[in-house]
């Protein structure tokens, strides 16, 4: 089945979702408003939306009246004719988007999310530099990032564990861990706190324990027993956000399934695995989809970035210790059940072996066009 429609509200972006019967907000995907919180007025739905918060609230508080606007949607727009580049688009712009203050996506509009820019709400990580390189501290997949070359990382299970915290050698010019002495040109000591002292908020998030009950040490710290009962008596799946769209993690059919469109899914056979075991896959944002990198790339797709998702035993320790030990217990002395993740998410451009592809076939291509001009001299 097809994609969400888009449309706009008051210039703001959002998915048309018929079956929960709701508007979410593209690149926001926790802005949700509901057909239930419209007013319904015999064919069309009205509110008033607030395009600074960009959410309906009816109240001004003081805003000046160009931020609360009124808009007026058709209930055949969310249910019945409108198609994305429909002639029913086309016609509905010019005649009726001003008064309700609402514009379909018609043709022309398609060409200008071709070139709508990636915006989605993440969680920043806290960041650390590591022998002059910059690092992301990012605990739920238990490594250092380099922010340059997202797919350099360092784990904290190479560290050497200490009273207090992680040590190890790093050397500048692998920008990795290097286990001889330090001493040798380039190679330094790095001496590293608690994962809970680097980023109380991750580790909350990660274990489901409060910033405030969060232990001294990270050896100390067990997953939220709240979150294992859930996953295990009551079968609720975790979930990971990519970009602006939340899945189920399913290992037992090997995939990720959108939580509002079933049918939508990522077949993880379809992943590769980082050095990290991380599972990498190219991803267009605009269709949720995977997309396949040619070997004989010359550019990078349109509206397409690296996704990096956990490996599975941290994606779902329960699903793959029954799947990989037939023992659901198995991996929660190693890893916490995760009930909500972030995938993270890298421009192609930062990805080293694509940008060296994509220049080595450029050059390719280039000496062939050379040939046939002097060919033809």
């Amino acid at each position: 089945m097809e994609e969400q429609k888009r449309i706009f509200l008051a210039d703001i972006l959002f998915r048309i979702d018929p079956i929960f019967g709701r508007f979410i907000q593209v690149g926001n995907p926790d802005n949700e408003i509901h057909f239930d919180s419209l007013q319904d007025r015999s064919g069309y739905y009205s509110t008033v939306i607030d395009k600074a918060k960009f959410q309906i609230d009816p109240a001004t508080d003081g805003e000046t009246p160009s931020e609360i606007q009124k808009i007026n949607i058709p209930e055949a727009v969310i249910y019945g004719e409108y198609e994305e580049g429909s002639d029913y688009a086309q016609n509905f712009n010019m005649e009726h988007a001003r008064e309700c203050n609402i514009r379909l996506v018609d043709r022309e509009t398609l060409a200008e999310l071709e070139e709508y820019p990636l915006t989605f709400k993440h969680r920043h990580l806290p960041t650390i530099d590591i022998g002059g390189f910059e690092y992301e501290i990012d605990v739920s997949f238990d490594v250092l990032r380099q922010k340059e070359d997202p797919l350099s990382v360092i784990e904290f299970c190479d560290m050497e564990k200490e009273e207090q915290g992680y040590s190890f050698v790093f050397d500048r010019e692998s920008q990795l861990i290097n286990y001889f002495e330090e001493g040798v040109e380039d190679r330094i000591k790095i001496h590293l706190p608690e994962m809970v002292e680097l980023d109380p908020e991750g580790m909350s998030l990660k274990y489901g324990v409060p910033v405030e009950k969060l232990p001294e040490k990270d050896k100390d710290i067990e997953c939220s027993h709240e979150m294992i009962h859930h996953r295990i008596h009551e079968g609720n799946l975790p979930v990971i956000r990519i970009v602006d769209r939340d899945y189920y993690v399913d290992l037992r059919m090997g995939q990720l399934r959108a939580t509002d469109q079933f049918w939508k899914t990522i077949d993880l056979n379809r992943t590769e695995e980082a050095r990290d075991s991380s599972l990498l896959f190219a991803y267009n944002y605009h269709r949720h989809e995977l997309v396949d990198i040619n070997e004989n790339i010359t550019a990078y797709p349109k509206n397409t970035v690296l996704v990096a998702l956990p490996h599975e035993s941290k994606l779902d320790p329960v699903g793959a210790g029954r799947k990989d030990w037939g023992d659901e217990l198995a991996l929660l002395d190693q890893y916490p059940i995760q009930q909500r993740m972030e995938a993270r998410i890298f421009p192609l451009e930062k990805i080293k072996p694509i940008a060296e592809m994509i220049e080595e076939n450029l050059k390719k291509q280039q000496v062939k066009q050379d040939r046939k001009k002097g060919r033809r001299m």
